[in-house]
């Protein structure tokens, strides 16, 4: 069996690939998705959303591929048809793909069009739809946290908070077990039991390296000092709009079976605080 991850390198993409590795049955083959690629490189494979031509040879023996959707590549027409036609083609038997939270429901998600062509194209498939990840704290935020004071527009909303790796846990044990669920067609929330408002966040993190204190902000306020602080107009209101939304939505009420599905409970706040004190 052969596994293709595409953006192995990304928030998600690389916990599909350790977990993969940590879960390695003796006939698994994984293999990952690159714009640039070495001949030594025999775990890779050339791969590039925007290239078209690109898609045949990556795909070429796969059997099962892993999705997830960069946040410049928004074209389902343009892009993941395409993909998904090539994937049949090359007989791909199932996808996992990496949504988001609610995409079922939103038509204005982008990854609500992509969960349509996967259904469309007829493979077997599950869609992961995790909620909010405890990474930001240490990308999209990163440049905020380090500095011991974070602010946003969220106004107390809550957020559900999930870890990464447990998106990883979760979409390599799917794969693993494609073989014996060859019909799969099926949508899975991914919610943890930890819906926490930032002022309740920052508190966990005290004593830790990422602590830092949190200052609720109006949205013209966040979005001139971001761009004060050098991010992007386009970048800067994208960031704004996910955490302001939020103080819009209802807390998440949705439960995942994680023994079921991963075999442990999901990770929390506090392990991912005590994991970055370690390293």
């Amino acid at each position: 069996m052969t596994i293709l991850v595409t953006g192995a390198t990304g928030n998600v993409g690389s916990e599909v690939v350790r977990e993969l590795h940590e879960q390695q049955q003796d006939d698994v083959t994984v293999l990952e998705t690159s714009r640039h690629v070495d001949e030594a490189q025999q775990d890779k494979r050339p791969f590039d959303f925007s290239d078209q031509t690109t898609y045949a040879p990556a795909l070429s023996g796969i059997d099962y591929l892993f999705l997830i959707r960069p946040p410049a590549v928004a074209g389902v027409k343009e892009v993941f048809r395409p993909l998904l036609k090539e994937a049949i083609r090359a007989g791909v038997k199932g996808v996992v793909y990496s949504s988001v939270y609610g995409a079922e429901n939103s038509k204005l998600l982008p990854h609500h069009g992509i969960e349509q062509a996967v259904e469309d194209s007829g493979l077997p498939h599950y869609f992961l739809r995790p909620t909010y990840f405890m990474q930001n704290l240490t990308t999209t935020l990163y440049d905020q946290v380090k500095t011991g004071h974070v602010e946003l527009p969220t106004n107390r909303a809550v957020f559900n908070w999930i870890d990464v790796r447990d998106i990883g846990a979760a979409a390599a044990r799917l794969l693993l077990d494609f073989p014996n669920h060859p019909e799969a067609c099926e949508g899975i929330t991914l919610a943890t039991y930890e819906n926490l408002d930032y002022y309740r966040v920052a508190k966990r993190s005290q004593g830790s390296p990422l602590a830092f204190t949190y200052e609720d902000v109006s949205l013209p306020t966040f979005i001139a000092h971001r761009l004060k602080a050098g991010d992007s107009a386009g970048y800067a209101a994208a960031v704004a709009g996910i955490h302001f939304i939020q103080r819009f939505q209802k807390p998440v009420m949705a439960r995942t079976d994680w023994r079921r599905l991963i075999g442990r409970d999901p990770g929390t706040l506090v392990d991912f605080f005590a994991r970055a004190s370690s390293h």
